[in-house]
């Protein structure tokens, strides 16, 4: 008798709305990620000679550059928690100029990131313009690679350009899309300098055979 009408009373009670999340579960695998808009860069942060995961990710709620490190011994390996090393930025890429591992953003350059966060910043000293007048940019990514052979890395400029896409919202009552496609191109932006000089001059928009990319 004392069960049922326990068992009764608690029926009775109401559920809650919500409840807590429980966090710091330290023994559990989980897929890694980071959030929205988010940039892997894969790099040897600790100098041990495997590669670790960089995430920049400049939105919210995990806004933050992360350091997951590879703890080595396996060709999939799972990565250690995160540790946030810097805040987020957004287009961030990696490649190498003059020899050096180098962070870069649009018209920024990080020569010194590692364990401490992307440290101070230059210029990445170019002239003229990059893409034409129209063109409505919105992801833009620069880094490094030698296309011209010259023993100088040149800058590769990708970016994705909105100006006859518009936005989300441009169906008609029944359904149509009214405006244009999305359009991504590749710009290639000679280094004219010399080794531990770089400058960058004469934009050219990359093509595979005579169609642009």
């Amino acid at each position: 008798m004392t069960w049922t009408l326990a068992c009764v009373l608690a029926a009775q009670q109401p559920t809650p709305d919500f409840l807590p999340v429980t966090y710091r579960n330290p023994g559990l695998a989980v897929d890694l990620g980071v959030g929205l808009w988010a940039w892997p860069l894969p790099m040897d942060v600790d100098g041990d000679g495997d590669l670790d995961l960089v995430v920049a990710c400049p939105d919210t709620p995990f806004n933050g550059t992360y350091w997951f490190e590879n703890p080595g011994g396996s060709a999939f390996p799972v990565f250690r928690p995160p540790r946030r090393l810097d805040s987020g930025r957004a287009n961030v890429r990696v490649s190498r100029l003059d020899g050096r591992l180098v962070m870069s953003t649009p018209w920024q350059l990080f020569s010194a990131f590692g364990g401490k966060g992307y440290g101070p910043a230059t210029r990445i000293p170019i002239e003229g313009a990059i893409w034409e007048k129209d063109v409505r940019a919105r992801a833009n990514q620069w880094q490094f690679a030698d296309l011209t052979g010259d023993g100088l890395e040149d800058l590769v400029v990708g970016i994705g350009d909105w100006h006859e896409y518009g936005w989300d919202n441009a169906f008609d009552a029944q359904g149509n899309w009214t405006r244009g496609p999305l359009h991504g191109h590749v710009y290639l932006v000679a280094n004219v300098g010399e080794k531990g000089k770089p400058r960058f001059a004469g934009a050219t928009k990359l093509a595979a055979g005579a169609a642009p990319l």
